[in-house]
């Protein structure tokens, strides 16, 4: 897309959305791995597309489907988790978007008819959490429109314009593939120096399992039967062997050494 008929596309916006279109598209470009990606969603993107969780797949040819994973900001409930990566969920997703005219759109989670009672249930919690809304958009595979290579959900408090959403769907797209593509590629080469995944315990595991998930020491020595005082020396363990200075950046190294896979989370 030229700056051209990108700046057409945005002539609504404010000159200071606009602004904040390019920032975006010139951070987008440094993007290589799942970390660097959370962090560039946390801040350029949350800018021009403010959402409290973001669901991206892209199409495995090993798998033969989209691959889903998640990024959120805000703690969920399990069966909302459990739910957002169902492949039956993420079906009844894309076949709206397929509707829709394989155009992005946001819609009131209130309106939305659950397609079962699991479905009801996660849109009903997702509600109480605060989150109003849901924005679906993709990218359908060459020449065949009904099969996807990449698929977007993002959940917020309040409605993103259909028309940011679309103007920003194919540079999502390409920085996720892109992100896909150098994770593979370091699966099959030999560790780098930095973090890795040497010396961190199964312990230390499940509690940066609840770190992503936003739980504070307090709430974690409750739900794994230690002190809130053990759980501090775990995490400081953890920022140490992942050469963190903070918790976000321990979670952020942990998606992208897949530490968290195991726990049913990316």
């Amino acid at each position: 897309m030229t700056q051209d008929s990108a700046q057409a596309c945005i002539e609504w916006a404010s000159q200071r959305q606009a602004e904040a279109f390019w920032q975006c598209a010139e951070t987008a470009q440094a993007v290589r791995r799942r970390h660097q990606f959370f962090i560039w969603t946390q801040a350029s993107l949350q800018r021009l597309l403010p959402h409290q969780l973001m669901l991206c797949s892209a199409w495995s040819p090993l798998r033969r489907q989209l691959q889903p994973e998640l990024f959120n900001s805000l703690p969920l409930p399990e069966p909302v988790l459990q739910w957002l990566q169902d492949p039956a969920s993420l079906a009844w997703l894309q076949q709206g978007w397929l509707r829709a005219g394989s155009q992005a759109q946001a819609l009131p989670l209130a309106g939305l008819v659950a397609s079962g009672e699991g479905t009801a249930q996660a849109l009903s919690l997702l509600q109480a959490a605060g989150l109003q809304h849901l924005s679906v958009l993709g990218v359908s595979r060459p020449q065949c429109a009904e099969e996807l290579e990449s698929f977007f959900l993002l959940v917020s408090r309040e409605p993103l314009p259909s028309p940011l959403l679309n103007l920003m769907t194919p540079l999502l797209h390409c920085v996720w593939r892109r992100v896909q593509a150098q994770e593979l590629q370091l699966q099959h080469s030999p560790a780098q120096g930095g973090a890795s995944t040497q010396g961190v315990t199964e312990r230390e595991r499940q509690v940066l399992a609840w770190m992503r998930q936003g739980k504070s020491n307090q709430e974690i020595g409750l739900l794994l039967g230690i002190s809130a005082l053990t759980v501090k020396n775990h995490v400081q363990k953890i920022l140490r062997k992942l050469c963190a200075s903070n918790r976000a950046q321990a979670v952020a190294q942990a998606m992208s050494l897949q530490l968290l896979k195991e726990n049913g989370l990316r």
